[in-house]
């Protein structure tokens, strides 16, 4: 009972640190999830999702600098002893930075995916669950938005998650934005390189399968960008619900491990 009393001290403690946080910062997040909302409803009821798929990509982008750049205050908090004049209100290490999480991650994702899910289930509720046609000749399609939307949180977290964590832990504000810049557009280009060399190295010059050079992209790219993995994905593939498990598997493993090594860290050796 007693354990029980006490987590749901620390969590209201945490989510009203969090509100706070997000009466200060969160403009830029509603001003983009407003705008994530009217493009996608746009793209739903003229089916233009050719249009507003290359987008909604440059928008995810735009969101992740947006929290790194709310984000990158608690590193100014911490580095100037902000972060003291809280603790010694009564709050701990772990609930501050787990409000800053709940302000900077958690409730950035949810509004984003909510701004997704809510006006596909109004508009067009099949669009949730199938992969939708981006061309007029049927050879190209996207994924349901629900994929899409599990994809999206699993990449802002990934990428949040590892730029903050390495930001907090070495006070350098710059590192988070070059992690991100790293893991945005830099390393899909770099996996589509490897992705080729190891495709024909496996298959020669002489068999030029574009299904299998997609999957092995794919498959390279979800470690650290899931939604360009499923983007590039092959839908047509006999094995494709086991490939995109894995798509899926492999980023959600990665982060739910740098999450509960950094909260680790936090609760027994963060400086503040």
């Amino acid at each position: 009972m007693s354990f029980t009393r006490n987590f749901q001290r620390s969590l209201k403690r945490a989510v009203f640190h969090a509100s706070h946080v997000l009466s200060i910062k969160a403009k830029a997040l509603y001003i983009t999830t407003i705008l994530i909302s009217l493009l996608l409803s746009f793209g739903i009821m003229y089916r233009a999702y050719s249009i507003i798929l290359p987008i909604l990509f440059i928008i995810v982008i735009g969101l992740e600098f947006i929290i790194i750049a709310i984000s990158g205050t608690l590193i100014d908090e911490l580095k100037e002893g902000i972060a003291q004049m809280y603790l010694s209100a009564g709050i701990s290490r772990f609930e501050y930075i787990s409000g800053w999480l709940f302000a900077s991650l958690f409730y950035p994702i949810l509004t984003v995916v909510s701004a997704i899910i809510i006006p596909a289930f109004i508009i067009s509720p099949e669009t949730l669950v199938r992969e939708i046609t981006i061309s007029p000749y049927g050879s190209s399609s996207m994924p349901p938005l629900l994929l899409f939307s599990t994809a999206l949180i699993i990449q802002i977290a990934e990428h949040v998650a590892i730029a903050i964590s390495i930001a907090i832990y070495t006070k350098r504000k710059g590192l988070a934005w070059f992690i991100l810049v790293l893991f945005s557009l830099i390393l899909p280009f770099i996996s589509f390189l490897i992705a080729s060399l190891i495709y024909f190295m496996m298959m020669g010059p002489r068999y030029i399968n574009p299904m299998d050079q997609q999957l092995i992209y794919s498959l390279i790219t979800s470690i650290f960008s899931p939604l360009i993995a499923l983007s590039s994905f092959p839908f047509n593939h006999p094995q494709k619900n086991i490939f995109l498990s894995l798509i899926l598997l492999i980023p959600l493993i990665v982060t739910l491990a740098i999450i509960i090594v950094f909260l680790l860290y936090v609760k027994k050796g963060l400086e503040v």
